[in-house]
């Protein structure tokens, strides 16, 4: 494994490439939903870690009670209703405020998710202006020193966290400076856009930070019909998904990549350019793959 490539004694080095590897870890940022009540959560359980927060004089601990609260609000902010037909101005606006000050918890998390999912949320409720804006900030944290799931390292971070100012600083909080985080989306949220409803129908879906971005901000500029503007972000995410730019190493965010081109594409009307997409998509995992059923609407 690549891991061993890492010089002995860059400890702290070590410790954080067997992070951004570890199995368990990511089976449990994705199974957060699977076995917890959410309105237990809001009820219990949040206003126990700001508690802890508050209680806690250690620096360390306090960045790990932040992380931990803004994984599980980013759960929480998708199970708030954003639209209703039968609900007030007044409920609507309550929901709005709840799922907003929810949403800006998760910005502690790591350097981009976060923001991006408060993105997805302006996007929900049509506001397209602040989705791009923070969608602009966000796509400038996307450089060659960020660390992302299931990496190679590169010589470049060895150095970087051998800095005396790193290997100062506890690996939550390094996170939240250097780790691009993957988006999680759980079942039925309320957060991931139409155009992707199909994903979470059954299941959670996860999706590559810098492939969301793009293609939400793709859909911004899709509903302002501004076509020049989408057609450099489906440009600039084809050169993403082609050079794996900061796509995680496991084979099933290569192919959600694929099927949110195809998405893409489809809207954009090329529709043959999706053929190849969802070609791709389905060769790299041909298991439980929506490309196909999206392949057989657009072919019906």
């Amino acid at each position: 494994m690549w891991i061993y490539h890492v010089e002995r004694h860059a400890l702290n080095t070590h410790d954080i490439a067997k992070t951004m590897n570890s199995e368990l870890l990511y089976l449990t940022n994705t199974s957060v939903a699977a076995e917890f009540e959410w309105a237990t959560y809001a009820c219990y359980v949040y206003p126990r870690i700001i508690q802890q927060m508050i209680s806690c004089y250690q620096s360390s601990h306090q960045y790990v009670y932040a992380y931990n609260m803004s994984l599980w609000c980013s759960g929480y902010a998708q199970t708030i209703p954003l639209t209703s037909l039968r609900r007030s101005n007044k409920h609507k606006y309550k929901q709005y405020n709840s799922c907003f000050s929810t949403l800006l918890q998760t910005i502690y998390r790591d350097a981009v998710s976060g923001w991006l999912m408060l993105a997805s949320f302006f996007y929900m409720v049509k506001q397209y202006d602040k989705a791009l804006h923070i969608l602009v900030y966000s796509l400038s944290k996307f450089t060659p020193e960020k660390l992302y799931s299931f990496m190679e390292m590169s010589d470049i971070h060895n150095r970087l966290l051998k800095l005396k100012s790193f290997q100062k600083k506890k690996i939550v909080r390094i996170w939240k400076i250097m780790l691009v985080d993957y988006m999680k989306f759980y079942q039925n949220s309320w957060l991931i856009p139409h155009e992707l409803q199909m994903e979470v129908k059954y299941t959670n879906f996860s999706i590559s930070s810098i492939v969301y971005a793009y293609f939400l901000q793709f859909l911004c500029h899709h509903h302002r019909n501004e076509f020049r503007q989408c057609q450099d972000c489906l440009h600039t995410l084809k050169l993403v998904i082609a050079e794996h730019y900061c796509i995680e190493g496991q084979i099933t965010f290569k192919s959600a990549a694929y099927n949110i081109l195809v998405i893409a594409l489809q809207l954009s009307g090329d529709h043959e350019a999706a053929r190849q997409a969802f070609i791709h998509s389905v060769d790299i995992f041909p298991n439980e793959n929506t490309s196909i059923k999206r392949l057989e609407l657009m072919s019906s």
